[in-house]
């Protein structure tokens, strides 16, 4: 599941973000690649937000065109995987959130 964001929503949400992503309890990667149209977990693409600063996110979001937030959602066992994907929908909302 992926939150992707650009343009005048990047601006809007950015400092929500930030500000929000140190209470998430989901294992977020963040896209460190140029192109936003990539959507692989190999490496160069996305990284682990838990293994960033703070400082390191910031300077991530600020530097992009885009901010693009993942999160991994295994799929066994598939009956797992609704729920998986609520909660991870409910934890990007949280993001957005003032």
């Amino acid at each position: 599941m992926t939150l992707h964001l650009s343009g005048k929503y990047k601006a809007a949400f950015q400092q929500q973000i930030l500000a929000n992503m140190n209470a998430s309890t989901q294992d977020f990667f963040v896209c460190i690649h140029e192109n936003q149209w990539h959507h692989h977990f190999e490496s160069g693409n996305y990284v682990r937000v838990k293994q960033l600063t703070e400082e390191a996110i910031n300077d991530i979001l600020q530097k992009k065109q885009f901010i693009k937030l993942a999160v991994q959602i295994p799929l066994q066992p598939w009956i797992a995987v609704p729920a998986l994907l609520e909660n991870a929908y409910r934890e990007i909302i949280k993001l957005l959130k003032n």
